[in-house]
């Protein structure tokens, strides 16, 4: 296995980083920044500072663009080589040529709020003047005849099934069936406290409606998170989620794994996970055609690989 370091720099968190492929095998790579001092070390002794603007601290975006597979790279803004990326590419694109997005917000409320969510059952982050509740996805959609995009919630215990604290999968694109079904990897925690594990979600009707189908748990023995979805040409469906060593949300030490989950139809409802070596974070999967397979890692590096054969 090859890796690339795409980007570093020790006073910056430079996280949960997004992969795009093109046609022609072209790649987009985005990510934020985040500096707050007094800045967390984390394993490695980089600067990992989730929160940003929410503690007050500076925050940024960073694209990357490559035009030969991952060979040479070029910055947004500091590379005149440097290309957009297509709109499309970020996007579930159904057989009519709808395009469908799912984000995740940023939810702050008063601190007053706080026992009301709590008593709801939320999982609650405080900081100095809000508080931070993950409870709610924003799902995007166009027409292709439509100019601007048309959006609306998916809330917990409304939209969507009851959660503590969902995330969104790295995966700007989705994963989009032959018969338009619509899969995307997202993560968190069913119970507040709860080691977090990956769902996909999962809609058969454009995104009117969607189902939460459980794609990694274990009882509550690891954390499963930051997960993403790739269906082969066969119609395997294969999903990397970061399988944590221990029953907490992060560590500062021990192991980091990823977890693969191979769907044996294009249902995605059942799953075998096999143990995983690569070790790291935030995975994401693509197909390409000029290398077997590629991944990235929350330490903007790219990796390269063959994906798994076999039934």
């Amino acid at each position: 296995m090859d890796h690339e370091i795409l980007y570093w720099d020790e006073t910056r968190y430079s996280s949960f980083p997004t992969v795009v492929i093109g046609d022609d095998d072209e790649l987009w790579v985005g990510f934020d920044w985040n500096a707050h001092a007094p800045l967390f070390r984390g394993v490695a002794g980089a600067a990992e500072e989730h929160a940003g603007g929410l503690a007050g601290g500076s925050t940024g975006h960073v694209e990357l663009f490559s035009p030969d597979g991952g060979h040479s790279w070029f910055e947004k803004g500091k590379d005149d080589r440097y290309r957009a990326c297509p709109e499309q590419l970020r996007s579930a694109v159904l057989s009519d040529g709808t395009q469908i997005r799912i984000s995740k917000p940023v939810n702050v409320f008063p601190v007053n709020r706080k026992d009301k969510l709590l008593r709801r059952g939320f999982a609650v982050e405080e900081y100095a003047e809000c508080i931070h509740v993950e409870d709610r996805l924003l799902m995007e959609h166009r027409m292709p005849e439509e100019d601007g995009w048309q959006s609306r919630e998916l809330r917990s215990g409304e939209e969507l099934p009851f959660f503590a604290l969902m995330r969104n999968g790295i995966d700007l694109k989705s994963c989009v069936l032959p018969d338009n079904t619509i899969l995307h990897s997202v993560y968190g925690s069913a119970v507040a406290g709860d080691p977090y594990r990956a769902w996909v979600l999962r809609s058969e009707d454009a995104g009117e409606s969607w189902e939460m189908v459980t794609m990694a748990y274990d009882g509550g023995e690891h954390p499963f998170n930051e997960s993403s979805l790739l269906r082969l040409p066969g119609g395997r469906i294969v999903a990397l989620a970061a399988r944590r060593g221990q029953k907490c949300a992060r560590q500062t030490s021990g192991d980091t794994r990823r977890t693969c989950c191979f769907s044996r139809t294009e249902t995605c409802c059942a799953a075998t996970a096999i143990d995983g070596s690569l070790t790291g974070f935030v995975p994401a999967c693509l197909e390409m055609a000029a290398r077997p397979g590629m991944c990235t890692t929350r330490s903007c590096c790219v990796m390269t690989a063959s994906p798994p054969t076999g039934p």
